[in-house]
């Protein structure tokens, strides 16, 4: 019996260890069985990195969890039902949606998400429309990279919410 558990516990630390060496530098997926923790790593560790450092999203999201979607080149899956999705857009911008989910928990996830990724984000708009809610982000370096998160409810028990960051828009806001 001992030596079961040893064997196990060399076993988990072994495949930790690997774990959080990713070639990519992408942070080890370590849970992806709730919406807001699959939408802050889909945005956190491979959306954001990938416009700051200026590569391809397929460079960041070759992480275990993360699988791309059938017929589309530039879009990945992640979490529950895939219902995180993240998506090149341009060389200088991704999207990150989520489809399912409580929106609000979800919003809250993604903003700490934001506000503690380097570049350093501020908030410089908010507007509320009904039960949609756009939230712009920005970041003084690279000039111009700006985050907009858009929140739709129309369900409290569920969530369509975009994030897209892309390099060189609203520069009048970030400065």
């Amino acid at each position: 019996m001992a030596l079961r558990l040893i064997s196990l516990l060399l076993l988990v630390s072994g495949l930790s260890a690997c774990a959080s060496a990713l070639p990519n530098g992408a942070a080890p997926v370590t849970s992806l069985y709730s919406y807001s923790d699959t939408a802050r790593f889909m945005l956190g560790d491979i959306c954001l990195p990938s416009v700051v450092e200026g590569v391809p999203l397929s460079t960041r999201a070759d992480v275990p969890g993360v699988y791309p979607v059938e017929g589309a080149s530039n879009s990945w899956r992640a979490g529950p039902a895939g219902a995180v999705r993240v998506t090149q857009l341009a060389p200088d911008t991704c999207e990150v949606s989520v489809t399912r989910g409580v929106a609000t928990e979800i919003r809250a996830a993604l903003i700490r998400e934001v506000e503690t990724s380097k570049p350093d984000f501020r908030l410089v708009d908010s507007v509320q429309g009904g039960r949609d809610v756009t939230d712009t982000f920005c970041a003084p370096f690279p000039s111009g990279l700006t985050v907009i998160l858009r929140t739709a409810e129309s369900d409290p028990d569920s969530s369509v919410i975009s994030v897209t960051a892309r390099a060189g828009i609203r520069r009048d806001l970030c400065l």
